[in-house]
């Protein structure tokens, strides 16, 4: 009898965190993207008006590809494409001014940043600045990390990571102060691989150093 009392009681006791975990996780993970999208949109001065899920603009090509080779389509689908385009197109002329690119990897990511604040939902509200300083830097540096960007003015050719794009922007932008853009971007061009590979796995160091100072709390 004891057994069974204490396991009801665990099981009614984890029944409401889960579910509070997953319907916090839920609204997290589309308000980060949100968010995320709107402070690029205001930096580059145009909303977006457009949302296209890719894999249904390609669908019967990938089911005539889905037939010969699977393996081929998931992996267009989930690595070589991106799953979620986010832009603003200038409906006067039809032509794309800016462009948000979500790959699974980004979206993965978006979706574990989303997981691990849920996670600690109930310790936010007693969290110290200094905690709230660390969640922001941390998350900030890995979703930028995973952010593809393509704009008009400068990007033709595709899109790419975004500090990329803006550098790129910078220079093709015609600019009356001392600072050379091009000798900039030039410079950094070779080492950008690096520096976001670092900006992703410091952006993963300080979320595990704010996991690790609420998981105190508890």
């Amino acid at each position: 009898m004891g057994e069974r009392s204490l396991d009801s009681l665990v099981t009614h006791t984890m029944q409401p965190s889960l579910l509070r975990f997953f319907l916090t996780g839920i609204i997290l993970f589309p308000a980060l993207l949100i968010i995320v999208c709107a402070l690029f949109a205001l930096l580059l001065r145009d909303l977006p008006n457009s949302v296209q899920f890719q894999p249904t603009t390609n669908l019967s090509f990938l089911q005539i590809l889905w037939q010969s080779n699977p393996w081929e389509t998931i992996k267009l689908v989930f690595v070589d494409k991106p799953l979620v385009v986010i832009e603003h197109i200038d409906h006067a002329t039809g032509t794309q001014v800016w462009a948000m690119f979500y790959y699974a990897g980004t979206l993965l990511m978006y979706l574990l940043v989303a997981a691990l604040a849920s996670l600690h939902w109930k310790n936010l509200k007693n969290s110290t600045a200094k905690q709230l300083v660390l969640f922001t830097a941390g998350a900030a540096a890995v979703l930028i990390s995973f952010t593809y960007l393509q704009r008009a003015a400068c990007c033709t050719s595709g899109h790419g990571w975004v500090l990329e794009t803006w550098l790129l922007g910078k220079a093709y932008t015609p600019s009356l102060g001392s600072v050379n853009w091009i000798e900039i971007y030039q410079h950094l061009h070779p080492r950008l691989p690096v520096l976001q590979l670092g900006m992703l796995v410091s952006g993963m160091v300080i979320l595990i150093r704010w996991h690790l100072s609420l998981s105190k709390m508890n």
